[in-house]
Formats: C-alpha cells, sequence, structure tokens
C-alpha cells in the first residue's frame, strides 16, 4: 500500500481514519469503498455536512469507476442525513473536490 506507514502513523495520531477495501483480494470478501462510506455515514456526515464550513477537502485512492462510485455515495449520505436536495449536495460537494 502506498504511503502505508504514513498513514498508519497519521492514524496513530488522530489525524485521518484509514479504511482498506479490497475487492479483489484472494480469499478475502469483497469489500467497496461506496459500503464502507455508507456504513461510516454517520460521522462522515458530519465531516461533510453543510453547516461544517472547515474548508476540509476529500480524497479517493483508484480508478474513475471508484471516484464515481464513491461521489454517488457521498451524495447519498448528504442527502439522507443532511436532508438536502441532489442540487445542493452536488455543488457542496464540488466545492471539496481538490
Amino acid at each position: 500500500v502506498l504511503y502505508a506507514q504514513q498513514l498508519k502513523e497519521w492514524e496513530a495520531a488522530g489525524i485521518v481514519k484509514v479504511r482498506t477495501a479490497l475487492s479483489r483480494e484472494p480469499g478475502a470478501p469483497k469489500t467497496y469503498v461506496q459500503n464502507l462510506v455508507w456504513e461510516d455515514r454517520d460521522e462522515i456526515s458530519n465531516w461533510l455536512s453543510p453547516s461544517n464550513d472547515s474548508g476540509m477537502n476529500y480524497y479517493v485512492c483508484g480508478d474513475a469507476v471508484v471516484a464515481d462510485a464513491v461521489y454517488e455515495m457521498l451524495v447519498k449520505v448528504l442527502r439522507a442525513k443532511a436532508k438536502i436536495s441532489r442540487a445542493v449536495a452536488v455543488h457542496h460537494l464540488s466545492k471539496m473536490i481538490a
């Protein structure tokens, strides 16, 4: 895993939360990033909430298919938790793309 040691150090310091999704690991159950986003929706919605104007960005490691699936799940999380329209969720997320 690229930057594995640095990510471990940041996680130990409480700077990041690392969740690993492996969909092609032999012998392991398939796990997709967007499913982990939905599992963590309460925490993620607090970070992404339109009322939390922290200047936060989010990053997705993976190809365009993964990025699109995660983006759509983030829209779903915002709509469900913040009770906002798709248009408002999309506008809000567009400000966070780095």
